[in-house]
């Protein structure tokens, strides 16, 4: 898949959910465990995701779909804003990320997202936690922040609330890269 037909695809009806928030709040009480956070709900998405022999999972987060409620993740997510704007809540702590925009959330941080328009489009790239190797953390210089994140990300230890927000909308680079994983992403679902 070239960058065109990429394109052509994110624009399509594959991109798009068109759901309520209460269609989305029905769909996971139908799937996920519910539990008290502050005054409401929030799920639990449970451990039995399906990775296919893989460590990373990729997913759309959907133009036009309803808010997102409170939840966490058993996994490290990290979503990159492709297009628009998305605005989502880590616990009592609300941030705006615009295009390009990147954030990766660490295991059991509860966060929810705002309702998206159709301009709004996310990549979530969803790593299980087996993905860092200590290999790959060793060679990671030491007086960095995101270095302390990732020791920190594979530790079980303790309890993770952290999250990254890195402001890199006007990045190319970056940019490319998220394109080639979609590439690749949408290439293994035709074959």
């Amino acid at each position: 898949m070239n960058y065109q037909v990429l394109e052509e695809t994110l624009k399509s009806s594959k991109a798009y959910s068109y759901t309520s928030d209460e269609e989305l709040i029905n769909h996971f009480k139908d799937k996920f465990t519910i539990v008290p956070f502050h005054h409401d709900i929030m799920f639990i998405f449970h451990h039995e995701r399906e990775f296919q022999n893989r460590n990373h999972i990729i997913s759309l987060h959907q133009r036009s779909s309803g808010r997102v409620p409170m939840h966490i993740f058993h996994y490290i997510v990290m979503t990159y804003v492709y297009s628009g704007t998305f605005v989502i809540t880590v616990e009592d702590e609300t941030v705006t990320l615009h295009q390009g925009d990147i954030i990766i959330l660490d295991k059991h941080v509860p966060h929810s997202v705002a309702p998206t328009t159709e301009n709004d489009l996310g990549v979530n790239i969803i790593l299980h936690e087996n993905y860092f190797s200590h290999r790959f953390i060793n060679k990671l210089p030491n007086d960095q922040l995101i270095t302390q994140f990732m020791i920190e990300l594979m530790n079980h230890q303790h309890t993770h609330n952290h999250y990254l927000l890195f402001y890199t909308h006007q990045d190319q680079l970056i940019h490319n890269c998220i394109q080639n994983i979609l590439c690749e992403y949408f290439d293994s679902q035709l074959s």
